[in-house]
């Protein structure tokens, strides 16, 4: 039972899972295979019990590297908030949360964004949290920078700094999102592919009712409707549209949420631009996380949403196998007791 609810059963539910075919005249060797996993939460001294946190890493570990074996990606990108408790660390906790997520996620290419449970929300962010982030995973400390492999083409960047009031971090990247814009205008003399758009907020949007249906998003009227805070639950109106006219993407892809959500974006020219919100892969955060796998051409691309193993399910199994267990050990107790 144990074997079965904590190993076997990411295979069985992985394996039911496929990467996104494009067209037939596309060769393998154009592809790029990429999985992205947003919000993992890593917990640190303050919250959460032990067992929770014992709990949520191994389900996190093994969900991870079932996908990676299943699917043996050639790069993976993490969305933001991988730590929980990354705000409030001291040096050496910060160090060993570190230490600890390289460990859970043993997969090398990855690219790491910041969230705001990484580093503290604008207002509380200060240079020594943000660089002490940015030195670990080698980040660019302008908060913008380009990933490319294949010819596909990925803008990382850092949502926090882009709030627009000219704070000794937001101003530079905002110059660099235009700097960018300029590279990828003399990029198109040659041979050129739109970017894809990576961070941890998502793009403005009013609330979640304009997501398309799915079934990690939030099934609740009343959530749904509930305003986002701009700068706390999204970017600004402001900074979307910067971001979206300079960079021009194809696709964005976004956390921070903890739920999934697809929409669409407009830009001045009415050219449509797809978002997608990328749920937690924390089991603390959700009953049953996800991964998006993604593939892509410079031309091209197609994504496919993957779900890893209910809670709720591994908990009834749990539940119905001691019962089990109960009986027949009744059975055989009192059957020895009445002989």
């Amino acid at each position: 039972m144990v074997l079965c609810c904590e190993y076997l059963n990411y295979y069985i539910v992985l394996w039911q899972c496929q990467w996104p075919e494009l067209g037939l005249d596309q060769e393998p060797k154009d592809k790029l295979k990429a999985i992205f996993i947003s919000d993992p939460h890593l917990l640190g001294s303050r919250q959460g019990h032990w067992f929770d946190k014992l709990r949520r890493e191994w389900q996190m570990h093994r969900g991870f590297v079932t996908a990676t074996q299943i699917f043996e990606p050639e790069v993976v990108f993490f969305l933001g908030d991988l730590f929980d408790e990354g705000k409030w660390s001291s040096a050496e906790e910060f160090s060993s949360t570190v230490q600890r997520f390289h460990s859970l996620f043993p997969f090398e290419p990855k690219a790491v964004l910041v969230g705001n449970h990484d580093i503290g929300f604008h207002y509380s962010v200060t240079r020594y949290k943000r660089e002490r982030f940015y030195s670990v995973f080698g980040m660019d400390t302008l908060g913008v920078r380009r990933f490319s492999i294949k010819n596909v083409h990925f803008i990382l960047i850092d949502s926090l700094a882009m709030h627009g009031d000219e704070c000794y971090f937001c101003a530079p990247a905002m110059q660099k999102v235009k700097d960018l814009s300029k590279q990828l205008d003399c990029m198109k003399k040659k041979e050129f592919s739109k970017p894809i758009l990576l961070q941890h907020f998502p793009l403005f949007r009013e609330n979640d009712e304009d997501c398309h249906d799915d079934p990690d998003v939030l099934t609740d009227p009343e959530e749904k409707s509930k305003p986002f805070k701009p700068k706390f639950d999204c970017l600004s109106r402001n900074s979307t549209e910067h971001l979206l006219e300079n960079i021009r993407p194809r696709l964005v892809l976004s956390g921070h949420t903890h739920h999934g959500c697809k929409i669409n974006h407009t830009l001045k020219d009415s050219e449509k631009v797809p978002e997608w919100s990328v749920a937690s892969f924390s089991w603390r955060n959700r009953n049953n996380p996800v991964i998006i796998l993604g593939t892509f051409t410079q031309d091209e691309f197609v994504l496919n949403k993957c779900f890893l193993p209910h809670e709720s399910t591994v908990i009834i199994i749990y539940v119905c196998g001691i019962i089990l267990i109960a009986f027949f050990a009744r059975q055989k107790f009192f059957g020895r007791f009445w002989l």
